[in-house]
């Protein structure tokens, strides 16, 4: 599977602490201040710094994907990662490397010497495979019972048929991202558009085998990637559950008010409050993308 940029930012700010920055031209990725990966101008080439020893295991391993820079750069380490040529699971392990080289050794304690989690590629989904989404995001919705909230409602169901209307759309637009790990390429999903004349996540479900993997924090990653240019991101889920409320705060958003929200926003929690269960719970939050040249 071939690479894009957004899938290498997304990627490297799936790391703990890691930031966007601007320098020299290009977009670059930082742990507290220090560079651990950028982009070129082009944005068609990944930049890493690695240890020789580190650069020579890749470059064995995955022969033809990865040239050190010339000059003072590559004995630094400075290694190119070109996206046509660079497969998911290198550019997952050479980005770890270079951010626990880089990062403080506060941070990064205890960290295995390759990353645990497996690599992730994106792509985008197919309109004929609405039906896989929707069983994708049925096996997801059993993550609620234990918590006492259980989705009752079949497919005829107005709720669920506006749902699939919905996915359908984003599928036909190119706005629905499939994720692909260990071999499944189908392994959880984003579903984005806007509304109020912003960007919205309106779906974002990993199948329950892959869970407790960083799954959702890449798929999330990669919907803040699109969002940024608009400056936000919104969505709305359950108050007061660790992989809702918390989750999303943990990254960065924040529980709006449902008194400033628009009127798109405020008919979704609406109609969601009168399908699902626990309606009272249902609340909106909003990212707000970094300012482009900032730390």
């Amino acid at each position: 599977m071939e690479l894009t940029a957004d899938d290498f930012r997304a990627l490297a700010l799936a790391l703990p602490d890691s930031v966007q920055g601007f320098h020299m031209g290009h977009v670059d990725f930082r742990v507290r201040g220090k560079i651990f990966a950028s982009l070129d101008g082009a944005e068609t080439e990944g930049n890493v710094k690695l240890e020789p020893g580190r650069r020579d295991a890749l470059a064995q391993r995955f022969p033809g994907a990865l040239h050190p820079h010339r000059g003072a750069w590559g004995v630094q380490g400075w290694t190119r990662l070109p996206l046509t040529a660079a497969p998911p699971a290198l550019v997952n392990e050479a980005l770890y490397a270079s951010f626990r080289l880089v990062a403080p050794p506060k941070l990064t304690r205890g960290w295995p010497d390759t990353p645990t989690t497996p690599a992730v590629g994106f792509r985008v989904g197919r309109p004929d495979e609405l039906p896989a989404v929707l069983a994708l995001d049925e096996d997801a919705s059993l993550t609620y019972e234990p918590f006492g909230l259980v989705v009752v409602l079949d497919r005829e169901h107005p709720f669920s048929l506006d749902e699939e209307r919905r996915w359908g759309a984003d599928l036909q637009a190119g706005r629905l991202l499939l994720a692909c790990i260990d071999g499944d390429d189908r392994a959880g999903f984003i579903s984005f558009h806007l509304v109020d004349g912003a960007p919205y996540l309106d779906q974002l479900s990993v199948r329950r085998v892959h869970g407790r993997q960083g799954l959702g924090r890449r798929l999330l990653r990669r919907a803040q990637v699109w969002a940024a240019p608009h400056g936000a991101l919104w969505l709305t889920t359950y108050a007061g559950l660790p992989f809702n409320e918390f989750f999303y705060a943990a990254n960065g958003f924040q529980v709006v008010p449902e008194s400033e929200c628009g009127p798109g926003i405020r008919a979704i929690l609406e109609s969601q409050r009168a399908a699902l269960p626990a309606p009272e719970r249902r609340i909106a939050m909003r990212w707000r993308a970094p300012v482009p040249g900032t730390r």
